[in-house]
């Protein structure tokens, strides 16, 4: 109590200026409308910029979880409209081609974690697993297109070979005139793949699309891989050199949709079956 005394007594003139001080600021804003009113908007103006800030922050905080919930909802949606008419959503070329079991397929909603482009054998991470219906083979795709094949699965993640990874083929097929062919990646240009084996008989035509081929049991058919950028014809060959430009960004990667084919096992067996003959 004593050195309370003393500490009051030291700065007993700091504490009285303080006190008239407050005093003045409220006689002023008290009895003198034009700096009340100054006060106050000053006050609103600083508490609205700091209520807008702490909104944008909760919001962005808010982001992931928003995030995720559209994406489960797409899913949603984009199964309801294949099971009425086939495959079909915004990376599909052709949505009305066919309408058979091949179309059914479940898509599991993942989102991209850990990414790479510069390598000659990309991957990326998904944050699902086997715990969310997530096995190896499955076929990954994005809003924009096809963008890998699941390589391992654990029980919350999975490792997805990149389309940007030089060992690995899609089907590919041309939209316009179903000219089949593969599709690949020769390590380069993180935009751009290559489309081989299409005759030079066919109507190639730049611009057109070129879409899966639906004859593997890891993707539905029609989904969107890319465009055609080029087409040359090499001398003594009987084969287009086709170049073409990646529907989807890679480097921005962010959420994924993984098609479960619900009849992979049976079309699988019965393939192996026949062909073994």
């Amino acid at each position: 109590m004593y050195k309370l005394f003393l500490f009051i007594l030291r700065f007993h003139f700091v504490f009285l200026f303080l006190g008239l001080q407050t005093l003045c600021f409220v006689v002023i804003f008290n009895y003198n409308n034009y700096h009340r009113s100054y006060f106050i908007n000053t006050s609103n103006f600083i508490s609205g910029h700091t209520l807008n800030a702490a909104s944008r922050f909760w919001s962005y905080l808010n982001l992931v979880e928003v995030n995720e919930n559209l994406s489960n909802e797409n899913a949603n949606l984009q199964m309801q409209v294949q099971n009425n008419q086939g495959y079909s959503n915004s990376v599909v070329s052709n949505p009305n081609f066919g309408d058979d079991s091949t179309n059914l397929n479940n898509l599991i909603p993942a989102k991209v974690i850990n990414n790479s482009i510069g390598n000659q054998h990309n991957y990326f991470t998904l944050n699902k697993g086997s715990n969310h219906g997530i096995t190896p083979d499955m076929g990954v795709i994005a809003p924009s297109g096809l963008v890998g094949i699941v390589k391992q699965v654990s029980r919350n993640f999975s490792t997805v070979v990149s389309i940007l990874n030089t060992r690995i083929k899609i089907g590919g097929r041309i939209g316009e005139n179903e000219f089949t062919g593969t599709v690949i990646w020769k390590g380069h240009d993180s935009r751009k793949l290559n489309l081989e084996t299409i005759p030079v008989h066919a109507d190639v035509r730049v611009g057109s699309n070129v879409v899966t081929s639906g004859y593997s049991s890891i993707f539905p058919e029609n989904i969107l891989i890319g465009e055609i950028t080029s087409v040359k014809e090499i001398p003594g060959s009987a084969f287009y050199e086709i170049e073409l430009t990646l529907s989807t960004n890679m480097q921005s990667l962010n959420y994924v949709y993984v098609t479960d084919f619900i009849l992979k096992t049976e079309k699988d067996n019965l393939e192996s079956e026949s062909y073994a003959d």
